[in-house]
């Protein structure tokens, strides 16, 4: 049975969920972003966006953006919602490593795979928010983390 990889496979996939170089280099980051308000627009509730492309034949189509943080997202909500609680407890042993670490992108991984755990784990999920949103709001509150906020509700 491919159960017994569910450990290995979870945390790889926590990992992946960390920014790479290229991703880093789209995004603007600086202090001053913390005192802006989001658009509308810039706040999904998922963890992908849309945007229109024209085809060859000059008609528009829906084309999404993809790599391997956002693929490790999908299939660890996928992972969560066929199997639960056999993907929960590695997937908390690399979140709790995560939030504890000086690394931003690691405790901005770490919010992101809680909310890809989300909806399919929320059973195991309940009993650690005390220790989870305390975090999430100091690193929101905290304007020297670069910390982007993940909504998946």
């Amino acid at each position: 049975s491919c159960v017994e990889y569910f450990p290995k496979v979870a945390q790889w996939l926590v990992n992946s969920m960390q920014y790479d170089a290229e991703e880093l280099g789209n995004l603007e980051l600086n202090q001053g972003d913390f005192e802006v308000p989001d658009k509308p627009s810039e706040v999904r509730p998922k963890q992908y966006h849309r945007r229109k492309a024209t085809d060859d034949d000059g008609g528009d189509e829906e084309v999404e953006t993809w790599n391997l943080r956002r693929a490790a997202a999908q299939c660890l909500d996928a992972l969560a919602q066929s199997r639960g609680g056999a993907v929960f407890d590695p997937a908390m042993q690399t979140v709790k490593q995560f939030f504890g670490s000086t690394d931003w992108k690691q405790k901005e991984a770490a919010i992101f795979a809680v909310g890809a755990i989300s909806d399919g784990c929320m059973p195991q999920l309940e009993p650690f928010l005390p220790m989870i949103l305390p975090q999430f709001l100091t690193l929101l509150n905290n304007p020297q983390e670069h910390v982007l906020a993940k909504c998946t509700t």
